[in-house]
């Protein structure tokens, strides 16, 4: 007998049978019985289940069934309880009644079976009357019953109590490919997707079939190279189906076809001497099922054993026979016939290299290498490695890609599938010059989805970077945001350290305009983005940085040259939202596109420090890039920087451009119309940059329009609205940006957590921001922060 509290598995697609179980625990808390059976196909997550609910806040007893003792009577009980059991069954049920009432007293109790198919009628029947005479005391008793073959020495399969119809039972399904996926994302992290597409396929939904596979993966299957669609499955050690050997070529046939038609498979089988016996024999073992016409297995492991266990000529002789005798896709047939190629020939890798052109990058990458290992001819063999360099930096694997040239002593060659993608991206960005926002984030937002379709995973980078610019331009930067998150985490997948590198600076420019936390890689003391960009490491054996530049030809240095100046503009952002201006006169000013970004905060800074001169000719600079442009948006920031430079005399701005970018412009303005005593026009100016601000969550913006409305001596309450307080208390209490964003949502009695999703913070940072502004405003609990910001004023 063991009493067990174990540590929480995590489960995926289990919520209705985790429910079900809760209720059944809090019933028996309460001083209820419940029996309940568990049952379902072998790998399905019984014991899983029943890990979970032993975690309930009560006593349990857990034990199992054993195969080898399913014929001794009485041997189950002796297993699951300790005791031995005399020969006076009602004896024994008094017994174990009462050992049960004495676990679960006050508390309740829980008694788990787990393969339940191996304990013997007289324990099961001794087990449910026991149950049924602690009435009151509080006890559940659960089988977990896995469906197998009937036993060879018996007629029928464990206790018929517990197999049969009588008690309450839930049987849990196959998974869906979303919760399988979950499963091999926990074991299995940043694993290439082709790879897990194959995995949750051939598990079939099955989580134990999951866990096998994603235990036998190679080295070489984690980097991405599948040397075949089946190869996933020859990594498993498992037993033989126990059938005969005909039937296991005849099965192995199967497992390499996955599932087909009678009409199909016979033919194919017939090659190697199969019959329908042989499906017979497979029938009776219960290894597959026919349903009509349809040969399947029954159980996803059934297909995993068939083919792993067949030696390495049976397999090959499955694959040559199905290539010949069926109607395969070309693809598939190329593959078929390069998995039972022994040895290098020219037919072979012909077929597999012509069907690449038609694929994704990804299994492209994998058919082409797999052709050029089977080519005899070294030129010919190295221009197929050269290819499948290409398809696999396309598809995000460039540590792979740069091993394959320099194999091949050539540099990639292009990869006919990627230059939609690229066409297409320099259209988008196009139309993001000229402002057209939400039709080019439209069709970046088709591009990623080309991208995901063709395994273009290398290219997602830089396509989701264009769509956080597309969000940026339009004002929505927690999308923008989620764009580039979503965009670094394939960049981590490809060592894509450029890409990185250009995605963490548009996260820091969010970060700055919305005084949020800067992203990390973004630092003062970090060096260049071109030296996260290498995918070598120039350890022993690994190629040169000469061959790493032959892998990138094509990409340029022009990449990380506006990866290192978006960088900076970021930073300047920062510098401009705290109004810390020497030093964004400190950071260089980018050429091309993002000096007309830049300029303006440039120009401001030598307004503001006095530097009259300076900020004429950054002024004249910005100009001509505009006016390469000849954009709205872009007339905005000169017209802006032009009345920073005329004072006082400046003509009202056009209320044109981007969200952000028109709030400045009336933010400016109405701080000379105040300078000027012109309080007056100088409110509607700086109002409607505070409301704009504050739409956009730009808090430190909306915090400086706050303050100029307050020296124009506006209404209390709008001046309130605008610092997110509805007493002087908290306008003088000198908060941070950020910590007045975290003042207002926890004033509306936003928890921590729930202001953390909102910020993109850490819980522990809100806490932190929380801790020293209640010290600055002198209160001590949220409801005297309530007090402080009455409801009208949040």
């Amino acid at each position: 007998m063991s009493c067990e509290r174990g540590s929480g598995p995590m489960l995926h697609g289990r919520e209705r049978e985790l429910a079900r179980l809760s209720g059944l625990a809090a019933d028996v808390r309460a001083g209820g019985r419940e029996v309940l059976t568990l049952r379902g196909e072998p790998g399905i997550g019984l014991s899983a289940l029943l890990d979970r609910v032993a975690l309930e806040r009560m006593p349990v007893i857990r034990g199992h069934g054993v195969r080898q003792e399913a014929n001794l009577e009485l041997a189950g009980l002796h297993r699951i309880l300790g005791i031995e059991a005399g020969a006076d069954r009602l004896r024994t049920g008094t017994r174990v009644a009462a050992l049960l009432a004495e676990h679960a007293r006050n508390t309740g109790l829980l008694v788990l079976v787990d393969d339940a198919q191996w304990i013997d009628d007289s324990t099961a029947d001794v087990l449910l009357f026991a149950a049924r005479r602690t009435v009151g005391a509080g006890v559940g008793l659960i089988f977990a019953v896995a469906d197998a073959p009937v036993h060879p020495r018996r007629d029928r399969l464990g206790s018929s109590t517990v197999l049969g119809g009588g008690l309450p039972r839930i049987r849990p399904g196959r998974l869906g490919e979303a919760e399988a996926g979950r499963i091999v994302d926990d074991r299995v992290a940043e694993l290439p997707p082709r790879v897990r597409t194959h995995l949750v396929e051939i598990a079939g939904g099955n989580p134990g079939a999951l866990v096998a596979l994603t235990l036998a993966l190679t080295a070489e299957q984690r980097a991405g190279r599948l040397v075949s669609p089946w190869a996933p499955l020859e990594s498993i050690a498992v037993s033989p189906p126990p059938v005969s050997a005909g039937t296991r070529a005849v099965l192995a046939i199967l497992a390499v076809l996955g599932a087909a038609d009678l009409t199909e498979i016979m033919p194919v089988a017939a090659r190697i001497g199969g019959s329908m016996a042989n499906l017979a024999e497979a029938e009776r073992a219960a290894l597959i099922t026919v349903t009509g016409t349809t040969v399947a297995f029954s159980h996803p492991l059934a297909r995993i054993a068939a083919y792993a266990a067949a030696p390495l000529a049976v397999r090959a002789a499955a694959h040559l026979a199905v290539a010949e005798g069926s109607d395969s896709r070309k693809d598939t047939l190329g593959w078929h016939r390069a998995t039972a190629a022994l040895a290098p020939k020219e037919a072979t890798a012909a077929v597999l290299a012509a069907a690449a052109g038609d694929l994704g990058a990804e299994e492209a990458a994998d058919a082409l290498q797999r052709a050029a290992e089977l080519t005899p001819d070294p030129d010919r063999r190295a221009a197929r490695l050269g290819l499948a360099a290409a398809a696999a930096r396309e598809a995000g694997q460039r540590t792979r890609a740069v091993a394959l040239v320099y194999e091949s002593h050539l540099p990639a060659m292009a990869w006919s599938a990627a230059w939609a993608v690229v066409a297409g991206l320099e259209e988008v960005r196009l139309r993001v010059l000229a402002g057209q926002c939400v039709p080019a984030r439209a069709q970046a937002e088709r591009l990623a989805r080309d991208c995901r379709r063709g395994e273009l995973y290398g290219r997602l980078p830089e396509v989701l970077e264009v769509i956080a610019a597309c969000h940026i331009g339009a004002g929505r930067y927690r999308d923008a945001d989620t764009c580039a998150r979503e965009g670094l985490s394939w960049a981590a997948r490809s060592g894509d350290g450029v890409g990185a590198a250009r995605l963490s600076a548009v996260r820091a420019w969010v970060a700055a305009v919305t005084g949020g936390d800067v992203p990390p890689g973004t630092g003062e003391d970090e060096s260049s983005p071109g030296a996260g960009a290498a995918v070598l490491r120039e350890e022993d054996g690994s190629p040169s940085r000469a061959e790493a530049a032959a892998l990138r030809e094509g990409d340029g240095s022009s990449f990380e040259v506006e990866a290192a100046a978006l960088r900076e503009w970021a930073r300047s952002a920062g510098y401009a939202a705290s109004g810390e201006w020497e030093r964004v006169l400190e950071r260089p000013l980018p050429d091309g596109v993002l000096a007309v970004l830049a300029a303006p905060d440039h120009v401001e800074a030598a307004v503001r420090l006095g530097d009259r001169a300076g900020a004429i000719a950054v002024s004249l600079r910005l100009e001509k890039a505009a006016a390469l442009i000849g954009a709205p948006w872009a007339d905005t920031l000169v017209t802006r920087s032009r009345m920073l430079i005329a004072g006082g005399s400046a003509e009202p701005p056009p209320r044109e451009g981007h969200p952000f970018d028109r709030a400045r412009a009336a933010l400016s303005y109405g701080e000379l119309l105040r300078k000027a005593r012109r309080r007056g026009e100088a409110r509607p100016w700086l109002t409607e940059a505070l409301e704009c601000f504050e739409r956009l969550g730009a808090a430190p913006w909306a915090a400086r329009a706050a303050a100029e409305l307050a020296a124009c001596g506006s209404p209390a309450s709008t001046a309130a609205q605008a610092t997110g307080s509805g007493d002087d208390v908290v306008a003088r209490a000198g908060l941070t940006p950020q910590e007045l964003r975290i003042v207002r949502l926890a004033a509306r009695g936003a928890v921590n957590r729930e202001i953390a999703v909102t910020l993109a913070l850490s819980p522990r940072t809100v806490g932190f921001h929380l801790y020293r502004a209640f010290r600055k405003l002198g209160v001590s609990t949220r409801a005297e922060l309530a007090g402080l910001v009455p409801p009208d004023h949040l």
